[in-house]
């Protein structure tokens, strides 16, 4: 269920949907003026009008080529890599030498494919995850609210050489739990105020393949928000304009101050066309339900 779903169960809206309008002739097709030369009296032969040439219809545009980032598989403590699981969308980790090649972990367990982080080169703070070729619909950090086919987190640098990831709206850190079976994958888990070696994690530039370039088309509408500034005009904006923005304004949306997001939220609820991408208001944005984003968001709020 995602944070719109959630709010917008609250409360059923009032009324219909909005009839569309059309514009109508104000008079009937039969009546209305037709067109002559100049000095043509009415009901005079028309005279024959050369044809103008045919004229080359031009070339139909290039598609839009997705733009090229620069993604990094995610390394952990423990020489492991991080991954999804194909059936369940949880984030996990493991053995490097067999988890995002063929996504199976060494001795078996349920398959994985490769998990692939981007940092905007604007905001080196925040990553964004998603996973390659195969990936699940959602994806879901183990104690982390967001259920979305892209997770947003925050970044800070870690122990030399490496970074540690937060939860937006809290003070938890993800961590890398060791494997206690090594036919299984690790937990990977958003709960830790301290930090420590599980904490940490490593940032490595991902080869080109199949499978950074599905992860590469579904970032690609994030790369043009990220093109300037970020605040709750700029995603209502992304959410009304962009067919690409739905599935990932949820991500986007959490790394703004409560303020900022309770804003969003009642733009969202003015505008119908917001409203229609997300698919379509269900309920509405309670005085009640506002308070209580940040908390949801946070883990506060049980689904």
């Amino acid at each position: 269920m995602s944070v719109f779903d959630w709010l917008f169960s609250r409360q059923k809206r009032s009324g219909g949907t909005r009839p569309v309008s059309r514009v109508e002739p104000i008079l009937p097709a039969a009546s209305l003026p037709v067109a002559r030369r100049p000095n043509q009296v009415q009901g005079a032969a028309a005279v024959a009008v050369p044809k103008p040439p045919e004229v080359a219809a031009p070339p139909s545009p290039a598609p839009i080529a997705v733009p090229t980032l620069v993604l990094h598989a995610v390394t952990t403590y423990h020489g492991t890599r991080l991954a999804v699981a194909r059936e369940t969308g949880q984030v996990v980790h493991v053995p490097e030498e067999r988890g995002p090649e063929d996504g199976r972990p060494e001795g078996g367990g349920p398959e994985t494919c490769p998990l692939f982080a981007w940092l905007p080169e604007a905001r080196p703070d925040v990553c964004f995850m998603t996973a390659g070729e195969g990936a699940p619909q959602t994806l879901q950090i183990e104690n982390d609210p967001l259920a979305a086919p892209v997770v947003s987190v925050l970044v800070a640098p870690g122990y030399p050489g490496n970074v540690v990831f937060r939860r937006p709206l809290s003070a938890f850190h993800l961590c890398a739990e060791p494997q206690t079976d090594p036919a299984a994958p690790g937990h990977v888990v958003a709960n830790r105020v301290a930090l420590n070696v599980w904490e940490q994690f490593g940032l490595v530039t991902a080869p080109a393949d199949a499978a950074i370039e599905a992860a590469s088309a579904r970032l690609a509408p994030l790369a043009r928000l990220f093109r300037g500034p970020v605040d709750g005009v700029t995603i209502l904006a992304f959410l009304e304009e962009d067919d690409g923005a739905p599935p990932l304004v949820e991500a986007v949306a959490r790394l703004l101050p409560p303020d900022d997001l309770a804003w969003l939220g009642r733009r969202v609820l003015g505008s119908e066309r917001a409203l229609a991408r997300l698919g379509g208001a269900r309920a509405v944005w309670t005085h009640e339900a506002l308070p209580d984003l940040t908390a949801w968001l946070a883990g506060a709020v049980p689904r």
